[in-house]
């Protein structure tokens, strides 16, 4: 009696094949001629798939990875070539455990005709994969076929192109028209202050948000606003410094301070002015640090806010900040670096177009190896906006790889949107999100992005993110931008929450 399988049990035979050993003891489906079914199923799967090499096209062209769906018959690299890469004539080595015959068809080519070519080990027929390409592998006894389209996926643009994704804006404020504004993370919130007849403070934690009252002892300048590991501070117009803890009750700490840099684990830096010299200063203080004359070339206000962070060369964390004007008026485009103890230029190539206020935010960037195309993710720093000599606020993204030591101005996709304003002193702050559908919540309302080209692969649900397999949810990083000055010197009454990503493929499952 003849043993036949269903299509189903076939599909069945595939998948236990894929993820399970075999048991000696389960039975051997044979079919007519006495082949043993998972036999004759292993002899159509394709084992290994590369490119050969050639330095003409590409150097270490063989060690790109290629992915081999056995399940949806598909091979493809995920991780696309280098922008510009031809892939009209190019070599293949392909591997099976035993088939009779291995054909390419090649269809819609711009270079070739159609053909299909038989394929074996010492092949010499270049293949176009830049048209539609399938592998057809023949069993053994010529019985069974199985086609594979192939995929040689090629940046079209340069890998450092970002892109400003899903973007929304809301208002800062329903209460009037804001006359000043500040927002900063602190313990793991926002607190976003705003004065429009008298001062609020909203505090965002997730997805609440509460609004209230606030009452200063002095007037204070908010744009000094700063947060360290446990407590708020700001000066006032004056330069008198006040404290807080909670955002709402305030105290004097007797300092008075010309400039606040940022927050430096529980303290905070800055410089005050004293006998016709700018001075670095640190409060409270510290037995590490000790208090000296600002450098003149480095800034004493209108400073990006500063990030901390840690690195490998370091054993105290670091902070950094760009631009700000200098004691003789004029501005930088420097970055700066304080390191517990001392301060430093540390910018080799600096931002070209001096401001002050610009927005300073890290994000990511990722770089290919050329020896295994390894894909590795860096942190990269995002420097926006500002105010310009000229008064002008700067429309400019500036991005650097190097933790502030060169910039260089930001491809095209990173470049704000027509739609958001130029801006100086805004707040850029990074807030991750669990997402589980691309719906907003109500007080953000959705602008549409620039258009993409048409080889950008958006993620499910249009959410452009960083995929957690399973693909139910994503961890998405927003970059909020709160308030900042217009080109007339009005506060913004936004917040603008954006997605920046780099090519954004659908997760793989």
């Amino acid at each position: 009696m003849t043993r036949k399988l269903t299509a189903y049990a076939l599909m069945a035979i595939m998948f236990v094949a894929s993820f399970t050993a075999c048991n000696s003891s389960d039975p051997i489906e044979i079919d007519d001629n006495g082949y043993n079914i998972e036999v004759l199923y292993s002899n159509t799967a394709i084992t290994s798939f590369s490119l050969k090499p050639n330095t003409k096209v590409l150097a270490n062209l063989d060690s790109v990875y290629f992915t081999i769906d056995l399940v949806g018959a598909r091979i493809f690299n995920a991780q696309p070539l280098p922008y510009g890469t031809k892939i009209t004539k190019l070599l293949a080595d392909i591997g099976t455990n035993g088939s009779s015959k291995i054909e390419v068809k090649v269809t819609d080519s711009k270079v070739m005709k159609d053909t299909t070519l038989v394929y074996n080990t010492s092949s010499i027929d270049s293949i176009d994969f830049s048209a539609n390409v399938s592998i057809i592998v023949t069993s053994l006894n010529e019985l069974q076929k199985r086609t594979y389209d192939v995929k040689v996926n090629v940046y079209d643009v340069k890998p450092d192109s970002l892109y400003w994704g899903k973007t929304e804006w809301a208002k800062l404020t329903d209460n009037g028209t804001p006359k000043a504004q500040k927002a900063v993370e602190y313990l793991d919130k926002v607190y976003s202050f705003v004065k429009t007849t008298d001062y609020s403070l909203t505090v965002i934690d997730g997805d609440m948000e509460t609004t209230e009252a606030v009452t200063f002892p002095a007037e204070p300048n908010l744009r000094t606003l700063t947060a360290s590991s446990n407590a708020l501070y700001v000066l006032s117009t004056t330069g008198d410094m006040y404290k807080s803890t909670d955002g709402k009750s305030w105290s004097a700490t007797g300092m008075k301070w010309n400039h606040i840099y940022g927050g430096y684990g529980d303290k905070i830096i800055g410089n005050k002015y004293e006998n016709g010299k700018y001075i670095h200063t640190m409060y409270p203080a510290s037995a590490d640090f000790t208090e000296s004359e600002v450098a003149t070339d480095c800034p004493v206000s209108g400073t990006s806010d500063m990030l901390l962070f840690d690195n490998k060369w370091s054993t105290n964390p670091q902070t950094l900040m760009v631009g700000g004007r200098k004691a003789d008026g004029s501005l930088t485009g420097e970055a700066w670096r304080f390191d517990g103890s001392k301060w430093s230029r540390i910018s080799e190539k600096s931002i070209p177009t001096p401001c002050e206020g610009m927005s300073l935010f890290p994000y990511f960037t990722f770089k290919t190896s050329t020896s295994n195309w390894h894909v590795t993710e860096y942190t990269t720093l995002f420097a926006l906006g500002g105010r310009k000599a000229d008064g002008v606020n700067s429309p400019t993204v500036y991005i650097s790889l190097d933790q502030g030591i060169t910039w260089k101005v930001a491809d095209e996709l990173a470049k704000l949107p027509m739609y958001i304003p130029s801006m100086a002193y805004s707040q850029a702050i990074v807030r991750k999100s669990i997402l589980t559908a691309r719906s907003a919540s109500g007080k953000w309302q959705e602008t549409a992005p620039i258009a993409l080209p048409a080889w950008w692969m958006i993620a499910d649900n249009g959410a452009s993110s960083r995929a957690i397999a399973p693909i139910k949810e994503w961890e998405c990083p927003y970059v909020y931008l709160y308030g900042g000055i217009d080109r007339y010197g009005n506060v913004c009454n936004t917040v603008w929450r954006g997605v920046i990503n780099r090519l954004t493929f659908k997760p793989l499952q």
